[in-house]
């Protein structure tokens, strides 16, 4: 895994070079992003690709979301299909 920050502000660059990055754009490996072995990765879909799937809407009120769920200390891999009643969740706007 990778990851590139980029700063929008020179104010968000600052903060970057702060908390101890003397490039803030600088490529970040996988060490740099994360250090010791009880890591959590967690990914919801928003649309279908190689390792997830996109949101879907079932018809009526009913969405199903796919996640993954990564364990760096147990090596635990948990795939989640979810369905979601938008009706019970006010807070939402569908649009």
């Amino acid at each position: 895994m990778q990851a590139r920050l980029v700063p929008q502000t020179i104010e968000e660059e600052e903060r970057c070079i702060a908390m101890g990055l003397k490039d803030p754009r600088q490529l970040l490996m996988l060490d740099d992003l994360v250090s010791g072995d009880d890591a959590i990765f967690a990914a919801t879909g928003v649309s279908s690709g190689e390792l997830l799937d996109g949101v879907r809407f079932l018809g009526g009120d009913l969405v199903e979301t796919h996640s993954i769920v990564m364990r760096s200390k147990t090596k635990t891999v948990r795939y989640i299909t979810a369905h979601h009643h938008l009706e019970h969740k006010p807070h939402l706007v569908m649009v």
